[in-house]
């Protein structure tokens, strides 16, 4: 198993498939995959005006809202709204979808996964911890203030805001209890996590605290 704490230095800035607009790109799986072939992505966008979002074929998406007053996403199937900080929405990367700002620029994280061969969940954790389930990968990232991350070899690791923690497995799936422990570095933690493997179907639950 390894791991890598990454930040803002290491993130990557590009503009989107569309071209209106920018996201920062965190980390992807492979880490060297063109555009659009990744097994998995994870990214922050910076949605500055209305517009169309670019489509991706095969993925699966989930947005959280980091910053601002929300937006809404018109489809064909209905609207997804994003009202508040760290609500989230998910949705088929396929799909045509038009943005509306609801008062200014927005933030979002944005986790994509090859709907085919990559299955995985998306948790928020606001002042809680969690013990994440065994994966392929894991991901951490430490949208408010920071957290501690315990690996499963006890080392702790300190992700501090704006930083992601990734760990990767040797093989497929991570034997044993836990992946990745995740605990508040104080009251007004916020963490985004990810737990990612092999498969087609939906990812595993991740529960908001530690079993008892």
């Amino acid at each position: 198993m390894r791991h890598r704490l990454l930040g803002p230095r290491d993130y990557r800035r590009m503009r989107w498939r569309n071209g209106r607009g920018w996201t920062t790109e965190i980390a992807k799986h492979p880490a060297a995959a063109a555009r659009g072939q990744f097994a998995w992505r994870a990214s922050i966008a910076d949605v500055t005006h209305d517009g169309a979002f670019s489509q991706f074929p095969g993925a699966a998406r989930t947005l959280v809202l980091l910053s601002g007053a929300g937006m809404q996403l018109e489809r064909a199937s209905g609207l997804l709204h994003l009202r508040a900080p760290f609500d989230a929405v998910g949705f088929d990367g396929a799909e045509a979808l038009s943005c509306t700002l609801v008062d200014g620029p927005v933030r979002v994280f944005n986790l994509m996964l090859h709907r085919a061969t990559m299955q995985g969940g998306v948790a928020i954790l606001r002042d809680a911890d969690a013990d994440l389930p065994p994966a392929q990968f894991t991901i951490c990232h430490a949208a408010v203030d920071a957290c501690e991350c315990r690996l499963p070899d006890g080392r702790e690791v300190v992700v501090d805001q704006g930083h992601t923690l990734v760990v990767e497995s040797a093989g497929e799936q991570v034997a044993g209890n836990s992946a990745l422990g995740v605990r508040s570095a104080s009251r007004r933690s916020v963490a985004i996590v990810a737990a990612i493997s092999a498969g087609p179907a939906p990812g595993p639950a991740i529960p908001s605290r530690p079993p008892a």
